[in-house]
C-alpha cells in the first residue's frame, strides 16, 4: 500500500549524477554488473526520474512492502551460504497484526532463500487472467509456451518452470492478489526469474506498468538510491530474459528470487538425526511398557491386544520439550541436546493382530496420525484394525509433537503473530526424530521384540527384517518429510497426502477452526497471502514441502533412497488433492492411468508424470475416486454432502495394494483395471 512507503527526499542519488550505476548494485544473481549507461533516458525536463520505493522493501510495487513476493529485493549476497544469498527481511515493515506487533524475522533470515514451493504474489488490480493468456490449473503445459502471460525461468538451466495463475478468491473490494503456484517444487538453491507480459483487464486494456519497473526496463535513471542500488541486478534479470527470446519492451514486470538450498532446508533435522543416532550407536532406545490390554468388543476377532508405553529420545528442545518450546541451539544456531534435560519422553501405542500371536511373524509399521491427533489413533481407527488383521502387521504410533491437540494454541499463536511461528516447526522436527527412534525399536532385537508384550511363547512376534511407514492426512503431509530424512525405513505409504500448508490452508475445510485467528489478526486479505507465504518458509522444515525434491530420488546426505506410494482422494475436503500431485512431480513418482473417468475433473493432474508400468518397483501416485464432486479450481475447499478424505483407506483394494507395497522388495500392483475407484465404506 502506498502509505507503507516513505518517499526518499527528491534529489537523493545513488551515485554521482547516477551515471556510474555499478557502484550501486551488488552484482549478485542478476548477471554481470552494468558499469555505465552511455546515454541515459531522462524525463521531459531533462532531469532524473522520481519514483517511490523504500530500501528493504519490494521496490517494484507500492501496494505492500512485501510485494512482489518472493524477491531478491529481500535478500543480500552472502558467500557463506550454499545459494550465495541470505534472506534479509526487516520487521519494521511488518506485516503488523491487529495488535501492531512487529515480527522478529531472525529465524527467517538464517535461510539462504525462499520456500521451494513458494507462491509468487503480484499485485495486478483489474487483471483478467483469461483475457491476458495466463496459464490455468486446467492447462499447466500452457505455462511453458511462448503464449503464456507468465514465465518462470531457472537461471541455472534456462528451463521454464511449470505453474498456474489464480486470483485470491478470498479478496474483498475488488483487490485480489495474483498468485502463481509452481506445479512442481522449485529446485533447491536455484535462482528463478519471473516474467509477466501482456496483462489486461476484461476489456483488453493493458494494465499500467509500475513506474519503478519502467525505470529499469526503459533505462530511466532515478533519484531514488534504493532503486539504483538494485539496478545492476535488475539489468542482469532483463538481459537474461532477452537472451531467452523475450522482448524487453513487452515486459509488464520482471524480477528474480532465490530458493533455499538443501542444506538450509534440512540441516537442523539432519544434525539432530545424525547426532542422536551417533549417541545411540547400534543399540535400541530405552523403552517402558506401561500396559497391555486385550481387545474387547467387536474388534476381538481382529485384534489380539494393544500395547502402551514410552521411550527415550535425545531432547533438542528447550525445557522438557513441552508445547511451545523452541530448539535448544548452539553457537552455530543448530539444535543441540539440552544439557539440563537431555531426554525427551515420547509415548507409543501399538496394535497386535491375532495372526502374529498365532505364530506368523508380523511386519512392523510406524504410523503417522491425523490432524492434531495422537498415538491413540493407531488403536482406534478401524482402517488400521483392518490393515493389521487382514495383512498381519503390527502398527505402532507416537504423538507427532508439534502437531498434536496440545499444540493447537501454539499454532494459533503463530497465525496471530507471524514472528512467533518458529515454535511450530521446531517441535515437529523433534517429532521426526521420535518417529525414527520408534522405528529402531520395532526393528531391533533388543527393542520391542525383547519384551513379552511383543512375544509369543518367548519368541518375537515381529519380523525385524524391515520396518515400514504408513500415515494418513497429517500423517501423509508430515510423513513425507519424516520419510525423506529416514534412515530406518525405505518404503512408505502416504494416505490422502499433500504438502505446502501455505497452499493447503485456503483449500482445506479443516482450516475453518483456525481461519478466524488469521483473519482477525490480519484484516487485509492480500496481507494474509503474504503471511501464509512467510509462514511456509519455516514450515518447510517440518513438512513434506521442504523435502519433496529428495523424497524419492536425490536422497539427502547420509540417507538411503526411498520408494513412496501416494494414495490421493479425489475432491478431498481436508487435504487438497492438487498439492499431492505437486509433491508427486517434485520427487518423480509415476501415475496410474487413466487417472479419472472422462468428465470427472478439470484439474491437470497428470501433467509431467510418467505412467506406471505394472508391477511397478518405484514410487507412484494414485487418485482414488469415490464419486464426490470435483474440487473448486480456486483457492477454496470443496464443500458438499460427503468428504472423500477417509474413503481410500477403507477400500479393501487400497489396503491390499498398500500391503503389497509395504513389504521387502514390494511393488505397486494394479488393483483397478481402469480408473481407480474407492468404495466409501469398504
Amino acid at each position: 500500500m502506498a502509505s507503507g512507503y516513505d518517499r526518499l527526499t527528491r534529489g537523493l542519488l545513488c551515485c554521482v549524477l547516477a551515471l556510474i550505476v555499478s557502484a550501486c548494485g551488488d552484482g549478485a544473481s542478476g548477471g554481470e554488473v552494468v558499469s555505465e549507461l552511455e546515454d541515459p533516458t531522462v524525463d521531459e525536463d531533462g532531469g532524473l526520474i522520481d519514483v517511490a520505493a523504500t530500501e528493504g522493501c519490494g521496490l517494484l510495487q507500492e501496494r505492500h512492502c512485501w510485494l512482489p513476493f518472493p524477491s531478491n529485493d529481500y535478500t543480500v549476497p552472502d558467500t557463506g551460504t550454499d545459494s550465495g544469498r541470505r534472506v534479509a527481511l526487516l520487521g519494521e515493515y511488518g506485516p503488523f497484526n491487529a495488535g501492531g506487533d512487529r515480527p522478529d524475522f531472525a529465524e527467517w533470515n538464517r535461510s539462504d532463500g525462499f520456500s521451494p514451493g513458494s507462491p509468487i504474489l503480484v499485485h495486478a488490480p483489474g487483471v483478467d487472467l483469461l483475457e491476458s493468456g495466463a496459464p490455468s490449473i486446467t492447462d499447466l503445459e500452457h505455462s511453458l509456451t511462448d503464449d503464456s502471460a507468465t514465465l518462470l525461468i531457472d537461471t541455472e538451466t534456462g528451463a521454464r518452470h511449470p505453474h498456474w495463475a489464480e486470483l485470491n478468491d478470498r479478496a474483498v473490494n475488488g483487490d485480489p492478489v495474483l498468485i502463481l503456484r509452481p506445479a512442481r517444487n522449485f529446485a533447491d538453491g536455484h535462482t528463478y526469474i519471473v516474467a509477466v507480459r501482456g496483462l489486461t483487464d476484461a476489456s483488453g486494456a493493458a494494465l499500467p506498468v509500475s513506474p519503478v519497473f519502467a525505470a529499469y526496463r526503459d533505462a530511466l535513471l532515478t533519484t531514488n538510491g534504493a532503486v539504483e542500488a538494485q539496478r545492476a541486478r535488475m539489468e542482469g534479470v532483463l538481459e537474461t530474459l532477452v537472451d531467452a527470446g523475450l522482448v524487453r519492451e513487452d515486459l509488464w514486470l520482471a524480477w528474480d528470487f532465490t530458493v533455499a538450498s538443501t542444506r538450509s532446508l534440512s540441516e537442523r533435522v539432519l544434525t539432530m538425526r545424525d547426532d542422536a543416532f551417533e549417541r545411540l550407536g547400534e543399540s535400541a532406545p530405552s523403552f517402558v511398557v506401561d500396559s497391555v490390554q486385550e481387545a474387547r468388543g467387536g474388534v476381538r476377532d481382529r485384534t489380539s491386544h494393544y500395547v502402551y508405553g514410552s521411550f527415550e529420545v535425545p531432547n533438542y528442545l528447550e525445557g522438557d520439550g513441552e508445547e511451545g518450546s523452541r530448539f535448544n541451539v548452539g553457537a552455530d544456531g543448530l539444535p543441540v541436546v539440552n544439557p539440563e534435560q537431555p531426554l525427551f519422553t515420547a509415548n507409543f501405542a501399538c496394535i497386535v493382530p491375532p495372526a502374529a500371536v498365532d505364530g506368523r511373524r508380523a511386519r512392523p509399521v510406524v504410523y503417522g496420525h491425523g490432524l492434531l491427533g495422537s498415538r491413540y489413533e493407531v488403536v482406534e481407527a478401524w482402517d488400521i484394525v483392518l490393515m493389521t488383521s487382514e495383512h498381519n502387521m503390527v502398527y505402532c504410533g507416537t504423538d507427532w509433537v508439534g502437531m498434536t491437540f496440545g499444540d493447537a494454541i501454539t499454532i494459533g499463536g503463530g497465525l496471530a503473530e507471524v514472528g512467533q511461528f518458529q515454535n511450530v516447526p521446531d517441535r515437529i522436527q523433534q517429532g521426526f526424530l521420535n518417529f525414527q527412534f520408534l522405528a529402531r525399536l520395532l526393528r531391533h532385537p533388543e527393542g520391542f521384540s525383547s519384551h513379552e508384550a511383543f512375544q509369543i511363547g518367548g519368541s518375537p512376534l515381529l519380523d525385524m527384517g524391515e520396518v515400514f511407514y504408513d500415515g494418513n492426512s497429517q500423517g501423509g503431509i508430515l510423513g513425507g518429510a519424516a520419510t525423506a530424512v529416514s534412515t530406518q525405513w525405505t518404503r512408505g505409504v502416504l494416505g490422502v497426502p499433500g504438502m505446502n500448508f501455505g497452499a493447503l490452508l485456503d483449500r482445506s475445510r479443516s482450516f475453518d477452526q483456525f481461519r478466524p485467528v488469521l483473519d482477525g489478526a490480519y484484516e487485509d486479505p492480500l496481507e494474509r497471502q503474504i503471511v501464509l507465504a512467510l509462514i511456509q518458509m519455516l514450515w518447510d522444515r517440518g513438512e513434506a514441502n521442504g523435502y519433496a525434491n529428495h523424497l524419492g530420488r536425490d536422497p539427502l546426505p547420509g540417507t538411503p533412497e526411498h520408494q513412496v506410494l501416494l494414495h490421493v482422494g479425489f475432491g478431498d475436503f481436508q487435504v487438497a488433492d492438487v498439492t499431492a500431485f505437486i509433491e508427486a512431480r517434485s520427487f518423480g513418482a509415476a501415475v496410474h492411468l487413466p487417472i479419472l473417468a472422462a468428465q470427472r475433473g478439470a484439474i491437470d493432474y497428470g501433467f509431467g508424470l510418467d505412467p506406471i508400468e505394472y508391477p511397478w518397483p518405484g514410487s507412484a501416485v494414485i487418485l482414488w475416486d469415490s464419486g464426490v464432486d470435483a474440487p473448486p479450481l480456486v483457492n477454496r475447499p470443496p464443500r458438499g454432502s460427503h468428504d472423500s478424505h477417509e474413503d481410500p483407506r477403507y477400500d479393501e483394494d487400497v489396503r491390499f495394494q498398500k500391503s503389497e507395497f509395504l513389504s521387502t522388495e514390494g511393488t505397486v500392483i494394479d488393483v483397478c483395471e481402469g480408473p481407480c475407484t474407492a468404495d466409501r465404506w469398504g
